[in-house]
C-alpha cells in the first residue's frame, strides 16, 4: 500500500496530545493504531500519550519502544485519579504544550475539556461509546447526556468512530462546534496469517469447528447468551474459545458448567497473542448490548473470519449481513443459535463470508484510510 498522505503544515509544527483515564478493551487498539501512524508522519517528539500508570503494559512493546508515554496515578476510578490527570494534564500544557488533544472516552473527556485546563489548545473527543448508552438508571443515563450537553461547547471537533454515534449525539442534541465521522483503521495483516486462515476456512473433516469471542467478562458482553445458544446445538462439532478477563467470568464458568461444555469451552483470559488466536479459529462472535465500534470485528475480519455480531450500535457499519456475516437482534438467542449453526455447518458458507469481510475491510477500515481522513481533520483544525 501507499504512504499516508503528509499533512498540509510543517509537521515539526503539530504536538498531538492522546489521554485516556483507562485503557481497555478496544480503546488501548485504538490509541495505538493512530499513535504509530502519527509517530511515523509527525515524529516520536510530536506525539505524546497519557494514560494511568498501570494500565501503560497493555500496550504493545511495538508502540512503547517508539513512543512517549505520560502517566498518572489511577488505583481506581474516582476523584482522586481526575484530580492526579488534571495536575499531570496541567505539567503537560506547560512544559510541552500540545497542539491538539485528544480525548478518548467518557472521563478523559471530561477532564481534557474543563476550559481552565487546556486553554488555546485544540480539543478532538471520542467518545468511543456513549456512557448514556449503557443500561443505567434513568437518572443517571440524564446526568450523562446534560454533562455531554455542557462539555459540546468546549469541543472543537466530535470525532465519531461511526454514524451510529455521531446520530446518537444529534439525537441527544449533543452539538460541538464540528461532528466529523471516522471509522477506525487497523494495519492489514501479514499475507501468511491470512493464507492460513483462508485455508482452514474451507476445511471438513472430523476437526471442530472453533469459534472464538474476544471481549471483557462485563454484562454488557452477554457471554452468556452465546453459551445458551450453542447449549441448544451441543451435538454439533464445536469449540469455543472466550478471550477476556472481568468480574463475570465466573458466573461464566459456572453457566458452562451446569450445561456440561467444560470440555467444550476454553477460557482463556487476557492474551496477546489475540491475531494468532483469531488466526486459529474458525467463526468469530460479539454478543454485546451495546458497543461504539468494536475493533474485534474489524480484527477477525482483517485475517478473513466470518462474523456473527448483535446489531446494535456501529455493528452494521462493518457487518455486512448475509455477505460477510450474520447481524443478530439483541436478545434474539434462537436466531444466534440459528446463525451459528448455519456456519458451522458449512465450510464454503464460512469461506465464502471470510473472504468477503475481508474485501470490505481493505477497502474501507485500513489505518491507512484512517490516518489520511484524520491528517486533513488536522490541516482543518489548525488552519490560521
Amino acid at each position: 500500500m501507499g504512504e499516508a498522505k503528509t499533512p498540509k503544515q510543517d509537521a515539526r509544527q503539530i504536538k498531538v496530545l492522546h489521554i485516556t483515564e483507562r485503557l481497555v478493551g478496544g480503546i488501548t487498539t485504538y490509541i495505538e493504531e493512530l499513535a504509530l501512524e502519527q509517530i511515523r508522519i509527525y515524529g516520536a517528539e510530536n506525539v505524546l500519550i497519557l494514560c494511568p500508570a498501570k494500565h501503560v503494559h497493555h500496550f504493545s512493546p511495538a508502540l512503547l519502544k517508539v513512543a512517549t508515554v505520560a502517566s498518572f496515578d489511577r488505583k481506581q476510578r474516582g476523584l482522586r485519579a481526575v484530580l492526579a490527570m488534571m495536575r499531570k494534564l496541567r505539567e503537560l500544557q506547560r512544559e510541552w504544550r500540545p497542539d491538539i488533544v485528544h480525548c478518548h472516552s467518557t472521563f478523559a473527556g471530561l477532564v481534557g475539556r474543563l476550559p481552565w485546563l487546556l486553554p488555546g489548545v485544540r480539543i478532538i473527543y471520542t467518545p468511543n461509546s456513549w456512557a448514556f448508552s449503557m443500561k443505567s438508571h434513568w437518572l443517571i443515563t440524564k446526568i450523562y447526556v446534560l454533562v455531554e450537553r455542557l462539555m459540546a461547547g468546549r469541543t472543537d471537533v466530535l470525532l465519531a468512530v461511526s454514524q451510529n454515534e455521531a446520530a446518537l449525539a444529534e439525537v441527544h442534541h449533543i452539538r460541538p462546534r464540528m461532528t466529523r465521522v471516522i471509522h477506525t483503521g487497523l494495519r492489514p495483516a501479514e499475507n501468511d496469517l491470512v493464507e492460513t486462515r483462508s485455508n482452514r476456512c474451507g476445511r471438513e473433516g472430523e476437526t471442530p469447528v472453533q469459534i472464538i469471542m474476544v471481549g471483557r467478562f462485563e454484562p454488557q458482553k452477554r457471554h452468556d447468551e452465546l453459551v445458551k445458544a450453542l447449549a441448544r446445538i451441543s451435538a454439533m462439532n464445536w469449540t469455543l474459545s472466550l478471550v477476556g478477563d472481568g468480574y463475570t467470568r465466573r458466573a461464566i464458568e459456572d453457566l458452562v458448567a451446569s450445561y456440561g461444555l467444560e470440555d467444550r469451552v476454553a477460557f482463556l483470559g487476557q492474551r496477546r497473542d489475540v491475531l494468532q488466536l483469531l488466526q486459529q479459529s474458525d467463526v468469530f462472535v460479539m454478543t454485546s448490548d451495546y458497543e461504539g465500534f468494536p475493533l474485534s470485528i474489524l480484527e477477525a475480519m482483517r485475517i478473513g473470519l466470518p462474523v456473527v455480531v448483535n446489531d446494535v450500535d456501529g455493528n452494521a457499519e462493518a457487518v455486512m449481513h448475509g455477505q460477510t456475516g450474520y447481524l443478530v437482534a439483541p436478545g434474539d438467542s434462537l436466531g444466534l443459535t440459528q446463525n451459528l449453526k448455519s456456519l458451522i455447518e458449512s465450510p464454503d458458507l464460512r469461506a465464502n463470508f471470510g473472504s468477503a469481510g475481508r474485501a470490505k475491510f481493505e477497502r474501507e477500515f485500513t489505518a491507512q484510510k484512517m490516518i489520511e481522513q484524520m491528517s486533513e481533520l488536522y490541516d482543518e483544525l489548525l488552519a490560521p
